[in-house]
């Protein structure tokens, strides 16, 4: 499944396609803790803290015609 997803750098806005690798089954057999485990231990792709969190703005999605 693929999803757009849209976000802002240094005032640009930028759209970008992406295709979605979660494995669900495997996702939702974990307890929170593995889960949480599991995505501290991947460096590329830290959770966001707190603050980083209350930093985030929502962008209103646009129609395209």
């Amino acid at each position: 499944m693929s999803t757009l997803v849209t976000f802002l750098f240094r005032g640009y806005k930028f759209t970008q396609k992406t295709e979605d690798l979660t494995n669900l089954e495997r996702v939702n057999s974990m307890g929170e803790s593995e889960i949480e485990a599991n995505a501290l231990s991947e460096p590329d792709n830290q959770p966001l803290s707190h603050d980083s969190l209350k930093k985030i703005r929502k962008i209103k999605r646009q129609m395209s015609r």
